[in-house]
């Protein structure tokens, strides 16, 4: 079942269908820059696509982001995104701020 070539080797394309366009291209910019231009955007996708494709600092930059951003009206769906991505710092926080 395994012993084929993936796709990605073959084409040399990789196509990232489940994120956002604008988060693409963040998430290309920072792996060939280091740099993000706009996280506020675009936080909760590219944790999404770090967590994906294992990229551990751009992960914790977005997780860190998340944490300091939550508030009442995002709580439920930041907890979520943490439930999803088993982010135990997300989750506690969001539960220290439910409590507050």
């Amino acid at each position: 079942m395994f012993n084929q070539p993936l796709s990605e080797s073959r084409d040399g394309l990789l196509n990232i269908v489940d994120a956002e366009v604008s988060t693409v291209e963040e998430f290309l910019r920072y792996v060939y820059t280091g740099e993000l231009n706009e996280m506020e955007k675009n936080a909760s996708g590219l944790y999404v696509i770090a967590d994906k494709y294992d990229i551990q600092d751009l992960k914790m930059m977005c997780e860190n982001f998340i944490m300091r951003s939550i508030s009442i009206p995002n709580i439920f769906s930041i907890y979520d995104l943490g439930k999803l991505l088993n982010s135990e710092g997300i989750l506690r926080k969001c539960t220290k701020k439910f409590t507050e």
